[in-house]
């Protein structure tokens, strides 16, 4: 339910709670893959 994701981003006190929490891990996580790659 993505008012439920809404209302989590906004407790965590995201910025951005317009992104869902599967956008922002990929986000995460490709940042933490290319961090390793170099």
């Amino acid at each position: 339910e993505p008012e439920t994701q809404r209302v989590i981003y906004l407790r965590e006190g995201y910025e951005h709670e317009c992104f869902s929490p599967l956008e922002q891990f990929r986000r995460k996580f490709r940042e933490i893959e290319v961090g390793h790659e170099h």
